[in-house]
């Protein structure tokens, strides 16, 4: 196990028992934030273990603890006049109309939308009899985004009204009047040997963060979330994340409204994937075997697991050729030359306690000069949705076979276009391995995110910028071919991972649906 891992595995195995330890009149942590039946401390427990707690725990300089301290205040503000925004533009053109016992869709993460829950729609939307709402927050990222004709789309924020206000502002004072006395209580009770612990300075101040920052936030959704799960009482509740705080709310208030929920596997399921030891919908489908092992291991219950395969995993198998012919004048690639899709990754300083931030740079660097060396093959660079690409802009153009792609491109159509995929780690690597093209997944020493990669070995791993400039040169000349056992190991990785690449995921998912 890597440190990396272990480190995510101790913050779970902290957050479930802080939780559950006593702090006053038998009551616990997951007791006294329970509001309106619903207890935050479940609501943000995935959240806290993987995001939360990870960032405390790289803040190290003085600078790094003061922005940890202003950083409730922070969020509070600039979420304010986000909201403020957003609540204006819909006093005009409110409407916060429903049909009664519909599929709600919680889509508040527009890649997520795109890859999983798009595909689900189209698919159950040929069963004419299913009412299909689609829920967006803060909808300007969803206004390029295909919709379906016969579906109901509305961002959350549409339903805001002065009733909603009114009930939002009591709700507040119960709630903050609550968490201003559960700190000190804490101190006292069975809890208060967790803040002395080996990561008890991460957990003091990832508290504060939750308690002034996130909880208070996350109010206002909730009151809209109980309105429309009380007032049109959809059927069943759809999402693509199972850590999300604002998509477990919904997931929550419906187990006490005996609403059935199903989460639709987004990303990995591996011993990195703590959130999955915080489950909370009713049912969930995953990409395949590997996956309900791996859910199995953190504690869900194997019948509540139904392998479907990745409506992500659905496009690949015949994409659209006017799309991708569209993408290749877009870019003007030249069918001539062998095209190489880099994806770009990122990290912030939670993950550079478990690996030097130098390493990811050198392989940058490396990739780079790779392609300066090599004009004969053109180099798309894909950058990763959050990362900032002013460094890898330096670095690129000097380069006259890179070029840059929008980073909101869908990457999946990108990697039909390409002849072979790189990347140090990225999901995306899955869907490249699933349609033949050959993957390197640059390891230099000292990075410990690629191991899932590493262990498949269906990826060409090169370990140093020497190893990476010999896998190319191979590619210049035409001396490519895959190995015998690269082309076994990725028959047995797409067989372990993946679960009949047939296009048919989205289909399975939706009679899912419709037993649920």
């Amino acid at each position: 196990m890597s440190k990396f891992v272990q480190e995510l595995s101790e913050y779970a195995d902290l957050v479930k028992k802080f939780g559950r330890a006593n702090i006053s009149n038998n009551q616990n942590l997951v007791d006294k934030l329970t509001f309106n039946e619903v207890s935050y401390w479940d609501v943000f427990s995935a959240e806290m273990c993987w995001r939360h707690l990870t960032t405390a725990s790289s803040a190290k300089s003085i600078f790094s603890f003061f922005k940890l301290f202003i950083k409730p205040k922070f969020i509070i503000i600039r979420e304010w006049l986000i909201r403020k925004k957003i609540k204006n533009s819909f006093k005009k053109k409110r409407n916060n109309h429903l049909p009664k016992n519909a599929i709600i869709f919680l889509a508040f993460m527009p890649r997520m939308y795109l890859d999983i829950l798009h595909p689900v729609i189209l698919s159950l939307k040929k069963d004419k009899k299913a009412k299909i709402v689609v829920l967006t927050d803060q909808s300007g990222s969803f206004i390029s985004l295909p919709k379906i004709q016969g579906v109901i789309y509305r961002d959350i924020w549409s339903f805001w009204d002065k009733d909603l206000d009114s009930k939002s502002k009591s709700f507040k004072k119960i709630v903050l009047k609550k968490i201003n006395s559960i700190y000190s209580e804490i101190q006292k009770g069975d809890s208060n040997k967790f803040l002395f612990s080996k990561h008890g300075k991460a957990l003091k101040l990832s508290l504060k963060v939750l308690f002034n920052g996130y909880i208070p936030l996350i109010l206002e959704q909730a009151i809209i979330s109980e309105y429309i799960l009380n007032k049109y009482k959809p059927k069943k509740i759809i999402s693509p994340d199972a850590s999300d705080a604002r998509t477990r709310i919904y997931k929550l208030i419906g187990k006490n409204l005996n609403i059935p929920s199903l989460d639709i596997q987004f990303g990995l399921t591996g011993p990195e994937g703590v959130e999955w030891k915080f489950f909370v919908a009713d049912k969930v489908a995953v990409w395949g075997k590997s996956s309900k092992d791996n859910l199995i291991k953190h504690g869900i219950k194997k019948e509540k697991i139904l392998i479907t395969g990745s409506p992500r995993h659905d496009a690949l198998v015949s994409p659209n050729k006017k799309i991708l012919n569209n993408l290749r004048d877009k870019y003007k690639l030249n069918n001539n030359q062998k095209i190489i899709l880099y994806a770009s990754t990122y990290t912030d300083k939670s993950h550079h306690m478990f690996s030097n931030s130098n390493v990811l740079d050198d392989m940058k660097l490396a990739v780079f000069e790779t392609a300066k060396a090599f004009p004969n093959l053109t180099f798309l660079v894909k950058p990763h949705p959050v990362e900032d690409i002013h460094e890898s802009f330096i670095l690129g153009k000097s380069c006259k076979n890179v070029i840059f792609i929008d980073k909101k491109e869908d990457i999946s159509l990108l990697i039909h276009l390409s002849d072979y995929f790189l990347s140090f780690g990225s999901t995306s690597t899955i869907d490249a391995v699933i349609i033949n093209k050959l993957s390197i997944c640059p390891i230099f020493p000292g990075w410990p995110f690629s191991k899932f990669f590493e262990k498949s070995k269906a990826v060409l791993i090169p370990r140093s910028k020497e190893e990476l400039l010999n896998i190319f040169y191979k590619i210049s000349i035409g001396k490519d071919s895959k190995e015998k056992n690269l082309q076994t190991n990725n028959r047995d990785f797409i067989k372990n991972h993946t679960y009949k690449n047939d296009g048919m995921s989205s289909f399975r998912i939706k009679n899912l649906i419709l037993k649920l």
